[in-house]
C-alpha cells in the first residue's frame, strides 16, 4: 500500500516541476509587420490572419509560450537586430539578416511575387527586361535575394518606393513609374478598385519565407532548431497545409 502511495506521489511531484519549469521559461516574442491577409492587426487592434494561426500551432507544438507582437519595419528590424524581438519570419537568404540572424531550415511560406504595369506598357518575360526601366518596390516589404538582383548595375534600374499597396497602383495608373513587383496575395482587394483593363498582372516568381532568429537571442541555435522540428512535424501532419488553406487568398 505505501509504495504505490509513493509512486504516485513522486508522478505527482515530478509533473509539479515540470509545469514550473514551462512557466519559468519566459515567453519568447515573435515580432512581424503587417502583411495581410496573412498576418494583420483587426478592428478590434489583435493580430490575426494565416499566420497567426500558424504560430499558435507551432509555439504550441515547439513547447514554447509566446508573444505576438505587430511593429512598425523599421521598428521591428532595430528590435530585432537587438534581441528584444527573438524570433520574425522574412524571404529566404534576407540580405540584412545575414549578420545577425540564423535562418530556419524549412519554408514557412512560399508566396507569388508578380509584375504589376499600365495596360500601355510594354510585357516582360523576365528581370533582364527590366532593364533601364523604373520599379516601384513596396517599402516596407523584403523581397529576399531578389533585392541584391534588381540593385545589379548592369540593370540600370529607377527604383522607388511606395507607402501602400494603393499608391502603388496610384503611380502606375498616373505613368510615374513603369512596373511594379509586389507580391499577389496583398494585392487582390487594392486590384479591385482599379478601372477594369488598365493594370496588366504578370507573374515573376516565387519567394520562399522562412522562420528567423535573432543571433543575440541567449541560446540562438537551439530555438532555431526546436522551432524547426515543430514545423516538420505541422507538415508531415498536414496541419500546415490546412492552416493555409483556410487563409483566405491561400496559395
Amino acid at each position: 500500500m505505501i509504495r504505490p502511495l509513493l509512486c504516485l506521489c513522486l508522478t505527482a511531484l515530478l509533473t509539479l516541476q515540470s509545469q514550473q519549469l514551462l512557466a519559468a521559461e519566459p515567453p519568447v516574442e515573435f515580432g512581424l509587420a503587417d502583411f495581410p491577409p496573412y498576418f494583420y492587426v483587426d478592428d478590434q487592434g489583435e493580430p490575426a490572419g494565416a499566420v497567426r494561426t500558424l504560430a499558435d500551432a507551432l509555439f504550441a507544438e515547439a513547447g514554447l509560450s509566446y508573444h505576438l507582437r505587430d511593429y512598425p519595419p523599421a521598428r521591428l528590424y532595430n528590435r530585432f537586430q537587438s534581441g528584444d524581438t527573438q524570433i520574425t519570419m522574412a524571404a529566404k537568404d534576407h540580405p540584412a539578416f545575414s549578420s545577425f540572424a540564423l535562418q530556419g531550415e524549412r519554408p514557412l511560406l512560399s508566396l507569388k511575387l508578380n509584375v504589376y504595369r499600365h495596360v500601355a506598357t510594354p510585357a516582360i518575360g523576365n528581370l533582364q527586361d527590366l532593364t533601364g526601366h523604373s520599379v516601384i518596390l513596396i517599402g516596407a516589404y523584403t523581397y529576399g535575394a531578389l533585392s541584391q538582383a534588381l540593385q545589379d548595375p548592369q540593370l540600370d534600374l529607377t527604383l522607388m518606393r511606395a507607402a501602400t499597396h494603393q499608391s502603388a497602383l496610384q503611380m502606375l495608373l498616373h505613368r510615374r513609374a513603369e512596373y511594379l513587383i509586389n507580391y499577389s496575395d496583398p494585392m487582390t482587394l487594392p486590384m479591385r478598385t482599379v478601372p477594369q483593363g488598365q493594370i496588366v498582372v504578370e507573374p515573376l516568381s516565387r519567394i520562399e519565407v522562412y522562420l528567423f532568429v535573432s543571433k543575440a537571442t541567449e541560446q540562438a541555435e537551439a530555438l532555431r532548431d526546436r522551432l524547426d522540428e515543430a514545423l516538420l512535424t505541422l507538415k508531415e501532419s498536414g496541419e500546415l497545409q490546412r492552416i493555409l488553406d483556410a487563409a483566405q487568398y491561400a496559395n
